[in-house]
Parts: structure tokens; C-alpha cells; sequence
């Protein structure tokens, strides 16, 4: 059995792109697939992030793989949605790429956005925690976390959620954050190369082609 550990990057992917989905007709929904899907809204890496766990959501059981995440990893999806819809806000309004760092934290979300952010993420939490598809890891080792951060120049963050991985005995920590490797402790890997362990293991690849309902 291999152990997976989700990173808030994957898990915010799939929350973005699975609204993105909803919101769309059945007909613009198989658009979408057939043209991997909509690139400009989400990157390529999102897209297997979605896939990855939507086949999980529609298997609810993966043989020989087993699903991880952490309290503070979902946390940080929230920051990881409303960074992506600041960043759509100054694309629109044509703010150059060198004052994001600067204005951004500044941009205010409409109230009905936050909304639908606090719906999705509690869905999130209810269908993946809650029906237990994906376990909750807390515990964090000194030792691993110190290492993550003077050997492998990790930030504190990052090397706090490495380390639960790690404690909970992960085989692998799936991330979009390349600036992430692979280390004694566990392996990092693409969405990418999860779902094709995924699609290994599943006896269901068919729910890309159906429709998706809302939560």
C-alpha cells in the first residue's frame, strides 16, 4: 500500500476547476475536456490535479494507494484560491506583472466570491474528510522539520507539511511546487505522475467523461 500526502496546491486546483466545471453547460463541459481543458484559467498541472482526485472521488477506494492530508495544508488551499482570483483581478485590470507582489494583498474579494470560496472548500472538507477518502495526518517530527530547513532550504512552511508526511509514513507528497524535491524523507511528485498511479490502480477511468454534477 502507498501512502499519498496532498499538498494545498493540488487540493485548491481541484476546488477551482471543479466550480469551473459546475458553472459550465453539459455541452461546454465536454468542450472543455476534448481541449484539456480551459489552460488560461487553470495550468496543465491543474488539470491533473483535478483528475487525480475526481477519480477518487468517484472510486471512493483506491486499491494499494492510501490518501493524506493535514488541517494546516487545507488552510492554506483557502490562501491558494483567493491568491488565484487577486491574480485574475489585476490580469484584468492590467496591472503589470512587477507590482503583483506589491498590490495584491491589497485587492479585496467581492462578498459573494468569498461565498462561494467558503461553500466549495467545506464541500471539499465534508466529501473528501468526511466520508474518510482522505485522512488527516497532524503529527510532525522535530527532527525531520529542522533537516527540511537547514539541509534541504526549505521554508518553515513547507518544511512543517513535509514532515507530516513523512510522520505518517507517506511514500509520496504531491505538489505543484517545483521548487520542492525528492529527499530521504519522501518522494515529491507531479499531479501528473499521481495520476498515473492513479489510472494504474483504478478500474474506473470513466469519470472524466461523466457529467459533473455539483457536490
Amino acid at each position: 500500500m502507498e501512502r499519498i500526502f496532498f499538498d494545498a496546491s493540488v487540493m485548491a486546483d481541484y476546488i477551482l476547476f471543479k466550480g469551473l466545471i459546475n458553472r459550465k453547460s453539459r455541452e461546454r463541459q465536454i468542450e472543455i475536456l476534448k481541449n484539456n481543458l480551459e489552460i488560461s484559467k487553470l495550468t496543465k498541472k491543474g488539470v491533473y490535479s483535478f483528475l487525480s482526485l475526481e477519480t477518487l472521488r468517484i472510486n471512493r477506494h483506491m486499491p494499494k494507494l492510501e490518501f493524506f492530508t493535514s488541517n494546516l495544508a487545507i488552510a492554506e488551499v483557502g490562501e491558494v484560491i483567493k491568491e488565484k482570483h487577486q491574480i485574475d483581478q489585476m490580469v484584468e485590470q492590467g496591472i503589470p506583472l512587477k507590482y503583483w507582489y506589491k498590490i495584491g494583498k491589497n485587492i479585496k474579494l467581492p462578498k459573494d466570491l468569498g461565498n462561494i470560496i467558503r461553500k466549495d472548500m467545506i464541500m471539499f472538507y465534508i466529501l473528501f474528510i468526511g466520508r474518510k477518502m482522505i485522512k488527516l495526518t497532524e503529527e510532525a517530527l522535530l527532527q525531520a522539520i529542522t533537516d527540511f530547513i537547514i539541509n534541504k532550504h526549505c521554508d518553515s512552511h513547507d518544511a512543517l507539511l513535509l514532515s507530516q508526511a513523512f510522520s505518517a509514513q507517506c511514500d509520496f507528497f504531491v505538489t505543484k511546487d517545483g521548487s520542492l524535491k525528492s529527499t530521504d524523507y519522501v518522494d515529491v511528485i507531479s499531479p501528473q505522475i499521481l495520476y498515473e498511479k492513479i489510472k494504474e490502480v483504478s478500474n474506473m477511468t470513466r469519470g472524466i467523461s461523466l457529467p459533473f454534477e455539483e457536490f
